[in-house]
């Protein structure tokens, strides 16, 4: 059933793989094929890495409670749980399962929060990525010749219309990697800017210091705030993982806010 599920997905998906991917995201998820055939991905749950297999066939992300022992150092699963609930095991037998909710879920660099999970009490029971995750992408293709999951996420356009977009370089190692990046910005149809401007003398050290991530994105007016998080899935999307970005609010500091500016610091 799995694989003629997966059969679907990649015929489907096809359709999908040489269109162009404005306003999209794109991740990609390497897979190694099991001795049952089925394709086995790097997840991470609240922290903790470990393998599932890639089950569109599954409604939720499930495993069973040694895996949750490792993740939260307890088996008490019922008092995390939100309901306990029945599942069919693969050989048809149904047992207990709990369901919880997670805090983070990473698939590559792809980050989920507050995600639902089912904690299966059955030795045997498999690791899933299933159904309430695959549903926040477009479209999934199935590429064999690679082994990997590509997952498209549309983006809405409407969120990022901002007066200025500004580039502040801290040093010249970045300038290559600001200058791509620019490039990704205007071609992806994502952003309408009315200016991308960028800060021509690198910053005092003072200011430096206060930067603790390698890209650092700063709004200065609340109404920005969803446009700044637009901008960090859109980093993350270009391969930068979630611990190099930080968002900040600098609206404590004025006290009258810069609606349509933000800035973006970049310190490798």
């Amino acid at each position: 059933m799995l694989r003629l599920i997966l059969s679907m997905v990649l015929i489907c998906s096809f359709l999908f793989q040489d269109v162009a991917a404005q306003g999209e995201q794109v991740y990609v998820i390497p897979f190694l094929k099991n001795k049952a055939d089925v394709l086995e991905i790097d997840a991470e749950i609240n922290g903790y890495k470990s393998k599932f297999i890639f089950d569109p066939g599954a409604s939720l992300i499930s495993f069973p409670v040694r895996l949750f022992f490792l993740i939260f150092g307890s088996s008490d699963v019922q008092s995390s749980a939100v309901y306990k609930t029945k599942t069919k095991l693969a050989n048809g037998t149904l047992a207990d399962a709990y369901v919880i909710n997670l805090k983070k879920v990473v698939l590559g660099t792809f980050e989920l929060k507050d995600v639902e999970a089912l904690v299966v009490e059955a030795a045997d029971a498999p690791c899933l990525i299933g159904q309430n995750l695959l549903q926040n992408f477009s479209s999934v293709t199935i590429d064999n010749n690679y082994n990997q999951i590509i997952l498209r996420k549309r983006l809405s356009t409407s969120m990022v219309q901002l007066k200025e977009l500004r580039f502040i370089p801290c040093s010249s190692n970045v300038l290559t990697a600001v200058g791509k990046i620019r490039d990704s910005i205007n071609s992806s149809g994502s952003f309408s800017i009315e200016r991308i401007t960028q800060e021509e003398k690198f910053p005092p050290r003072e200011a430096i210091e206060r930067i603790s991530k390698d890209i650092t994105i700063r709004y200065f007016d609340n109404s920005d705030g969803d446009k700044a998080s637009f901008l960090q899935n859109f980093f993350q999307g270009l391969g930068y993982s979630s611990n190099r970005i930080l968002k900040e609010s600098m609206t404590k500091y004025y006290r009258k806010g810069i609606p349509g500016y933000i800035e973006i610091w970049f310190k490798f």
